[in-house]
């Protein structure tokens, strides 16, 4: 007997617009220019408006009016050149291959329309999310959050991700990556997965005792255990031949006048666009439903577009206006940069996390020098909220280049070195920091 009866469900889903939206203030300046370029090609109702006389209007209706009667001649053979070197070159200016995205990656596997709107969304979220090296930069909770979608569906489609190729792309970070490999290859052994996630930094530079102590094996274990993760991958994007941003034109320029900062967004391209009024003047009068329709929708997305871009040019200028006063002590006086996260500034403009994440992502600032607004962002120590982790790290490395070469200092006397300059970090944050830095323990720097 069927079981008939009416069941209550409440679903969540981002609409197209809101996609859109979320894509424009994620965009750098260049891929604004871009995106409303191919838009103007598309959409009638957004226009380049320009000033001109009377008389570039007559020659531009006298051509509108010709370009109507006027049918061009079929085309000859050949149009580029009379020579096989024209036509070969045509084709290889045609035929260049458009940049690597981790998008393109992605959908070169998946087909989207094997997933449902809100899917896909979420799909996008993540790669948008996604570090240069294949690592998501914010947790999945804060995912399945900001794109309000169940956890175990976000889980489920988060785990499809992580089996395209290269396999473990989208891992929260390189311990999960190294323990995801190690599935992939039938293992299953708890306490290497434990070693992975809690003592890796230590054991990787022969400190082997904490783990070995509270895991309850041997160092011999422990040994072999590092051996396997040696023939592991350390980045999902190690094998991708993906091109470096090039910086050249800063997306903000910065200045501070009379004790105020000035921030000036440099995407003139974007202020040139505006509704064209030809056909928005002209829409009342159309007769055809279909016609009419399709101008409707093609107005309503111009202006939507173009609300999203003033948008995007306010938050940004509030974003960074917000950063350079919490920093203003470091760009003024060359100090150290307070310790700064997305948290920081979105409780600061009580804004989403993630809201301001979109609006630095890949932006470029200028003051007095050329920099990634991300490089503003660190991490406090822990020990003293003064302190970010940039100053340890440039305080350590003067201390390391200073040091006797004849008698290296081990991180326990670089972290007594760094007690005495007033910067309170262990011995195991030593070695931490001086690993990010690249630099060899003692043992190895002569």
């Amino acid at each position: 007997m069927l079981d008939l009866g009416q069941v209550q469900k409440q679903t969540q889903t981002i609409h197209a617009d809101q996609v859109l939206a979320l894509s424009i203030l994620s965009f750098s300046n260049q891929e604004l220019e871009s995106f409303l370029q191919e838009e103007y090609y598309d959409n009638p109702l957004l226009d380049q408006p320009l000033e001109k006389s009377g008389s570039d209007n007559l020659i531009d209706s006298m051509f509108r009016e010709f370009s109507q009667v006027f049918e061009p001649p079929a085309p000859k053979e050949r149009t580029y050149g009379d020579d096989y070197y024209d036509r070969e070159q045509y084709t290889r200016e045609l035929s260049i291959e458009d940049p690597y995205t981790l998008e393109r990656l992605v959908t070169e596997q998946l087909d989207p329309a094997a997933f449902s709107e809100t899917e896909w969304s979420f799909i996008l979220s993540c790669i948008e999310h996604t570090d240069e090296k294949g690592f998501l930069s914010c947790s999945p909770a804060c995912l399945f959050n900001e794109n309000q979608i169940a956890p175990s569906l976000g889980a489920q489609i988060l785990n499809t991700l992580q089996h395209l190729e290269p396999a473990g792309l989208f891992s929260e970070n390189l311990e999960e990556y190294l323990i995801f490999q190690l599935k992939e290859r039938n293992y299953n052994n708890e306490k290497l997965f434990q070693m992975i996630r809690f003592y890796l930094p230590e054991v990787i530079t022969g400190k082997l005792s904490t783990a070995t102590r509270e895991l309850s094996v041997s160092s011999a274990q422990v040994k072999s255990w590092l051996q396997l993760i040696s023939s592991l991958n350390p980045k999902p994007m190690m094998n991708i031949d993906a091109p470096e941003t090039s910086y050249l034109i800063p997306d903000l320029v910065v200045n501070y006048v009379n004790h105020t900062w000035e921030i000036k967004i440099n995407d003139g391209g974007s202020s040139r666009y505006a509704t064209n009024s030809y056909y928005a003047e002209m829409l009342p009068r159309i007769q055809d439903p279909k016609l009419k329709q399709y101008f409707l929708e093609k107005h309503r997305r111009a202006n939507f577009i173009l609300e999203c871009v003033e948008k995007r040019r306010s938050t940004l200028e509030k974003t960074v206006r917000c950063i350079m006063e919490y920093q203003e002590s470091y760009f003024l006086s060359s100090g150290d940069l307070r310790p700064m996260t997305l948290g920081t500034i979105a409780s600061l403009l009580e804004m989403n996390e993630s809201t301001v994440s979109r609006a630095i992502k890949d932006k470029t600032i200028q003051y007095k020098s050329v920099f990634p607004i991300k490089d503003l962002f660190s991490v406090s120590s822990g020990a003293d909220e003064d302190l970010s982790q940039k100053t340890i790290l440039k305080a350590l490395e003067t201390l390391i280049r200073e040091e006797n070469k004849k008698k290296p200092l081990s991180d326990s006397k670089l972290s007594l070195l760094l007690s005495e300059q007033g910067i309170e970090v262990s011995r195991r944050a030593v070695t931490k920091y001086r690993e990010k830095l690249g630099i060899p323990d003692s043992r190895h720097r002569f």
